[in-house]
């Protein structure tokens, strides 16, 4: 893991500059430029790689105590760089998309659909998981400042602070009680729309718990709607044995079950981010989720029934992009 570790900051490109401006992390993913071609549909980077690349590094630390790589110096662009101010790039990478009308603390990180989930056109622009994924890397920065020293004086607290504000913000803009536990999207035009994907359900108890170490911060009526939510309409007890990643009630899943469609329901019927299943790993992002958004007692209960329904498909499907949880009608009429 530590070889990993610094081919990741070696190969990131922290000095990117252009249209596409996050960070380019390597992935070793089609998106990544080292493995294909630059052009306007392969830009070079998804919009959670920095995120991602995080979450990464957070793990091996806590998991091996493996700290003396922090204050490493490792060859990267624009130059060399330690561990701990790369990490502190990666939590402020917000920093290089334009605010959203709607709130100075929410980054807008673009309109195009690739740069996501690929196959969810109204997932862009102020997606929630990603103003979350901020506040969990500041969170998880100013308690590495605190620990371990480094940083610009007054960083651990701006970075708390930051966070703060992101996710009042986040909560003021893209939750409404009357979306049913699903987070709102908001666009470059200030409006803003619904997504029922599971998307936001992994990522923000994922940002808040496991890395910022906050899951205190989100209010508990949020997190019992986002349970409620992902049990009726993602991986409802009894239904189909594995996750969905789009519920069928989402606007763009009513023409799925059609045996005719347009591209964009063809494209929507992917068993990784789409709605007719969801990528390997969403389940067990779920189960994490579900020990965050619930009391101890509850969470624990709902892990344990949700990995019986789990385990039949887990121990016998093949590893794949996607799991599909049924076959979609536009399919079966060909096969």
């Amino acid at each position: 893991m530590r070889a990993l570790l610094e081919w990741v900051v070696a190969g990131s490109d922290l000095a990117a500059t252009g249209a596409d401006t996050t960070l380019l992390i390597p992935q070793c993913w089609d998106a990544y430029p080292e493995y294909g071609p630059q052009s306007s549909a392969f830009k070079g980077a998804y919009r959670f790689d920095p995120y991602s690349a995080y979450l990464f590094f957070h793990q091996f630390t806590a998991l091996t105590n493996a700290t003396a790589w922090l204050g490493g110096v490792f060859p990267s662009a624009p130059g060399p760089i330690t561990g701990k101010l790369y990490l502190e790039a990666l939590a402020r990478s917000r920093e290089r998309f334009p605010a959203s009308p709607l709130s100075p603390w929410l980054a807008d990180y673009g309109a195009d659909k690739r740069d996501y989930l690929e196959v969810v056109p109204s997932y862009t622009s102020v997606v929630p998981a990603l103003q979350f994924g901020a506040v969990g890397m500041l969170q998880a920065q100013a308690r590495l400042y605190d620990a371990a020293g480094g940083g610009a004086p007054g960083a651990a607290a701006a970075m708390r602070a930051n966070a703060s504000a992101i996710l009042s913000a986040a909560l003021a803009h893209l939750w409404r009680a009357e979306d049913g536990g699903a987070w709102r999207c908001a666009y470059a035009d200030g409006t803003s729309a619904a997504v029922r994907t599971v998307t936001d359900y992994v990522y923000i108890p994922q940002a808040l718990s496991l890395v910022g170490r906050e899951a205190a911060a989100l209010p508990p009526h949020v997190a019992a709607s986002m349970q409620a939510f992902f049990a009726a309409e993602l991986f409802p007890p009894g239904g189909p044995a594995w996750v969905r990643a789009l519920s069928l009630s989402d606007p763009l899943c009513r023409n799925v079950l059609n045996t005719t469609g347009a591209v964009e329901d063809l494209l929507v019927m992917r068993a990784d981010w789409g709605c007719f299943g969801s990528y390997g790993g969403i389940p067990g992002f779920a189960m994490e989720s579900a020990a965050g958004l619930l009391p101890v007692g509850e969470g624990a209960a709902a892990t344990a029934a949700a990995l019986a329904q789990l385990a039949p498909v887990a121990a016998t499907s093949a590893p794949g992009q996607g799991i599909a949880v049924q076959t979609p009608p536009y399919l079966a009429v060909y096969v």
